[in-house]
């Protein structure tokens, strides 16, 4: 679980939602381990993702995503 205080992630019916206050290195991952985003972001940034079960990492923290 990412557990920064500066950081959130809610997910929607289109993907991700990731909320931050400053600049962050993200990296999205599918269960297979293939790369589907990376970029670095700031303040808040939707990510467009298709339904599914993700793993969010950023800096050297990740955390599980349903996507519905």
């Amino acid at each position: 679980m990412i557990d920064q205080d500066n950081i959130s992630i809610q997910s929607n019916s289109n993907g991700i939602i990731i909320e931050t206050k400053i600049q962050t290195p993200i990296s999205v991952y599918n269960l297979s381990g293939q790369m589907v985003y990376q970029s670095m972001i700031e303040e808040n940034t939707e990510i467009s993702l298709r339904k599914g079960v993700y793993i969010v990492r950023i800096n050297s923290e990740s955390q599980k995503v349903v996507v519905k």
